[in-house]
Formats: C-alpha cells, sequence, structure tokens
C-alpha cells in the first residue's frame, strides 16, 4: 500500500495540483492584462494631460494585486514556505541582482520584492514577447527586451535596453531585476562556462554597470540568493513538489567607485558558499539544485 501511494497517487496528485495551478496563474495573469487593455485609451490621455504618476499608481496596483493573488495560491494551497534570512531596505528604488535556476525564481523575486514594495521590472528575451499573455503583460509593462545573440551589434542593443529601463526605473521608483548570469543554471552550462563556482555560472557585469552608471549614489542592490530543498523544475513547482525555497538577502548600495565585475565576482563566491552549505543540510541532497 505504501509503495501505491508513493509511486502511483502522490504523482498523480502533484500532476493534477500542477495543472491546478497553472489554470490558476494562466486566469490571474488573462483578467489583469484585460484590465491593463482597457485601461490603455485612459493612460493616454494621462500622458497628454501629464499626470503620468496617476497612470503608474494604477499599474502599480495591478501589478502588486497580480502578485499577491499568485503568491496567495503557491503559499496557501500548493504550500510552499519560504525561509528568508536577511530584511530588504526600505526603500522604492532599487537594482535586484539573483541567481536564476528556474522560471519560478520570479514569482518568488515578485513576492519578496513588489507584494507590499516597488513595482518590478526584469529583463526579459525578445522572443519572450510573442508568448501569449506573459509575452504580453511584459510588453504592456514596457520590460526591456534583449536579443542576447551575441553579436557586437545585439550587445549595444542590449545595453541600450537595460539603460533605457534604469532611467525609467529611476524616474519612477522602480526595482530593475537582472539576472546577472543571463541565463537559467545547468550542469552543462557549467561545464561550458569552465565556471568555477559549484552552484552558479559566471556573473555578467554589463547589466549591472549600465543600471549603475544610472541609478544615483546610494540606490540599493539587493542580492538575493535562492535555494530549492529539492527540484527548482517550474513544473514540479507548480504542483508541491519542493515545499521549502530558502532565501538569503544581503543589501549594497550603488557607489560612484563601485567596479560591477569585481563586485559580482565577490559577491558570487559567498552566493556558492552559502548555496553549499544549504545543499549539504537539504532533506534530500539527491534533488538539491536542479534547474528545468
Amino acid at each position: 500500500m505504501n509503495a501505491i501511494r508513493s509511486y502511483i497517487l502522490i504523482p498523480v496528485a502533484r500532476q493534477g495540483l500542477s495543472i491546478l495551478s497553472a489554470l490558476w496563474v494562466v486566469g490571474n495573469l488573462t483578467f489583469w492584462l484585460l484590465l491593463l487593455l482597457l485601461s490603455y485609451p485612459i493612460s493616454i490621455l494621462l500622458k497628454l494631460i501629464r499626470q503620468s504618476m496617476l497612470l503608474e499608481r494604477w499599474v502599480q496596483w495591478i501589478y502588486r494585486s497580480a502578485v499577491r493573488v499568485d503568491s496567495a495560491w503557491m503559499l496557501k494551497v500548493v504550500g510552499i514556505r519560504l525561509e528568508v534570512e536577511g530584511t530588504l531596505p526600505a526603500a522604492q528604488r532599487a537594482i535586484v541582482i539573483a541567481n536564476h535556476q528556474s522560471w519560478f525564481d520570479i514569482p518568488i523575486v515578485q513576492e519578496l520584492i513588489s507584494a507590499r514594495g516597488p513595482r518590478l521590472t526584469f529583463l526579459i528575451k525578445d522572443s519572450l514577447a510573442w508568448v501569449p499573455i506573459i509575452g504580453w503583460i511584459c510588453v504592456l509593462l514596457g520590460f526591456p527586451r534583449l536579443r542576447r545573440s551575441g553579436s557586437t551589434a545585439d550587445r549595444s542593443a542590449d545595453l541600450d535596453a537595460v539603460e533605457r529601463a534604469a532611467i525609467h526605473g529611476r524616474d519612477t521608483q522602480h526595482a530593475l531585476l537582472i539576472f546577472t548570469e543571463g541565463t537559467r543554471f545547468t550542469t552543462a552550462k557549467r561545464r561550458n562556462q569552465r565556471s568555477p563556482y559549484t552552484h552558479l555560472l559566471n556573473p555578467k557585469g554589463g547589466g549591472l554597470a549600465a543600471a549603475c552608471d544610472i541609478f544615483p549614489s546610494g540606490t540599493p542592490i539587493i542580492d538575493i540568493a535562492i535555494h530549492y530543498e529539492g527540484t527548482s523544475h517550474f513544473w514540479h513547482c507548480l504542483g508541491g513538489a519542493t515545499k521549502t525555497i530558502r532565501i538569503k538577502l544581503t543589501a549594497h548600495t550603488v557607489t560612484p567607485d563601485l567596479d560591477p565585475n569585481a563586485f559580482l565576482n565577490k559577491l558570487w563566491v559567498a552566493k556558492d558558499a552559502w548555496l553549499r552549505t544549504c545543499e549539504a543540510n537539504a532533506p534530500n541532497r539527491k534533488v538539491g539544485l536542479r534547474s528545468d
């Protein structure tokens, strides 16, 4: 009976919960997307009469509401527990950096930063703009789109997009999220990069450098380290396969003499050590740090 429960009933129940969670997220985002679309004519009028801050407050409310609804499902229904070390600075404008393992990282960071704080803007791949609902919301919210092809022209265009996002964040008091690794972690990517870190890819300082040039001195740089006590696979997380996600928050500030590459390398050494400790103490070490 225990074997039937372990190998049949629990996996089937988790697949069902993953489907319900996906439907909840899609339904929630669709509702707020429609509200954004209905608000579009009003947003044009507000811009014409130079009342952009009224528009920003409205969009902030929509954004926070969407985050809270999704978070309520994940925390109360799916039963995910966030164990958070450290505190966030009391600021409405910030640069946020985090390690990147899964699509599930994004709702985690949104819950931490935006549920009660500033709206989070993050960089998206250009192709994501064509994904129904999620991509359309990103376009309406003005998220910077990156090509990431590796060509010189596209690298320059990507940095320009980061600079525009930083200017917008500075002027409207947003938080700008940068995944400095540039892609999700996998062991294969780690080997290809010859990364010196156990659980991280090599950080890239270009985006952070562009943001630090725009945001004023003293702006918080919030580093978020994320460890999944179980799989980080997005679909499995929707089904509650990972019940505990550990978070470590550390706050730094933008300074005139900040060297982004040296700053990130030092930060990554400490982050990797923390992730190794989490992995060693995880209840199920076999699944540990896995990416989707």
